[in-house]
């Protein structure tokens, strides 16, 4: 009987530690200017909590993400709707905010840049199924817009 306690404890800490769902969407390289969307992905932690990563097929830096007609955003559909932008604050870093559909705001936390390609933050979940990546973005009077994925969502 012991030899099995550890096995069985082992296989349950991993299990809960695990994202509970996780879903991802392709986007093909096909918009102009600097926040071309290539990768959605959503995983769903069981502590309520929802890692979402995306990446660019371009580089972009602080200067992409902090205009104030540039950003990267992911709608987070459900019972109800919310918006997540991802920005730089002007003290430096990466925040994200989360705003209902009424402009009520309900989260601000961390985001990260790991690389010239990636962003990736952690929201709430609040009860959302689906998630859609918007990126958009103005250069000499010409705006950029991506979807991803290009048509649906990625769904939990």
């Amino acid at each position: 009987m012991r030899r099995l306690v550890l096995p069985l404890v082992t296989i349950l800490v991993l299990a809960l530690a695990a994202p509970v769902h996780a879903g991802s969407a392709w986007d093909p390289d096909d918009v102009g200017g600097g926040l071309d969307l290539r990768w959605i992905g959503v995983h769903a932690n069981g502590d309520g909590t929802v890692r979402i990563t995306i990446t660019l097929w371009d580089a972009a830096g602080p200067a992409l993400l902090g205009g104030a007609r540039s950003g990267v955003s992911v709608q987070m559909l459900g019972d109800r709707r919310f918006e997540a932008l991802v920005r730089t604050k002007p003290s430096g870093g990466y925040r994200v905010w989360v705003t209902s559909s009424t402009g009520r705001q309900v989260y601000v936390g961390p985001a990260r840049h790991p690389d010239p390609h990636t962003l990736r933050f952690v929201v709430p979940r609040l009860a959302s199924r689906r998630f859609i990546a918007i990126s958009e973005y103005s250069v000499e009077g010409v705006g950029f817009v991506d979807r991803a994925p290009d048509s649906g969502a990625v769904r939990l």
